[in-house]
């Protein structure tokens, strides 16, 4: 038996011979081939763009230049000249009133004085029943009369040993406010866990100037951070040359209190 061999559509029509062809099946079948071959063409089309849409679109794209890796430098916080709260300065108390010495009074002989007696005698009875009486002028002793002596000025009570916090030359750090700044800037190192945090502000350290010139009993009235504050109590006691401050003429301890800025450079 020979074997022939038919197209899809001569079996479409075989199929639907005799039978209503207005419905969607036969119109499928018979365009089937031509959804297929445009169906692929599309599939291979979408395939095309999506690999030389790259390509194209970086035609378009602006070439930024690679960007050189930040060094991360050390910095020291830059402070700002530091201002010393200033001791009140005292006047010394005015000396006590001096009392004008008096002139000794001078021995004066006693002189005699001649006048009439209009009174009568007394009788002898008179005389021997008589009783003494004291001159109510009359001072004890024979010696010479001394003249009153001033009392001397009272003696200064103030205790130099201990700290003053107002006196009326206050200490004095080698070089000025200037000195003082220039010291405190190249010595601060800015802690690097702050500075990563951003942690800024002011810290403000307590100490004692003694008479020798020495600080001493540092402390912090006010910090910002545990490393902060430390960091500033490490700088303060570094210092040396301290003129210290007078009293009535006297080197005393003096307790001052000294503001440390950090703050992160922009």
């Amino acid at each position: 038996m020979k074997t022939e061999t038919i197209d899809v559509r001569s079996w479409d029509d075989l199929v639907f011979m005799n039978r209503n062809r207005d419905y969607g099946a036969y119109s499928v079948r018979k365009s089937y081939s031509r959804s297929m071959i445009t169906g692929l063409g599309i599939s291979v089309s979408i395939a095309c763009l999506l690999l030389i849409a790259p390509k194209i679109l970086s035609q378009f794209e602006t070439v930024t230049p690679p960007q050189e890796p930040k060094e991360e430098r050390e910095f020291v916080a830059p402070i700002s000249p530091p201002k010393i709260e200033q001791p009140k300065t005292i006047k010394p108390p005015p000396p006590p009133p001096t009392t004008p010495a008096q002139k000794p009074i001078a021995n004066v002989a006693p002189t005699a004085v001649t006048h009439e007696v209009d009174e009568e005698l007394p009788t002898n009875d008179e005389i021997d029943n008589a009783q003494p009486t004291a001159d109510p002028n009359a001072s004890g002793g024979t010696g010479p009369a001394i003249a009153d002596v001033p009392p001397g000025p009272p003696a200064d009570p103030t205790d130099y040993g201990k700290d003053f916090d107002i006196v009326e030359i206050p200490p004095s750090f080698e070089g000025g406010q200037k000195g003082l700044a220039q010291f405190i800037s190249r010595n601060t190192r800015y802690p690097s866990a702050d500075r990563r945090l951003g942690t800024q502000g002011t810290v403000y350290v307590s100490f004692v100037v003694d008479k020798d010139g020495n600080v001493r009993d540092v402390k912090v009235m006010r910090g910002i951070s545990a490393t902060c504050d430390k960091e500033a109590m490490r700088v303060i006691s570094m210092m040396k040359g301290w003129t210290p401050g007078v009293q009535n003429k006297h080197s005393v301890s003096v307790r001052m209190t000294l503001p440390i800025k950090f703050q992160i450079a922009e």
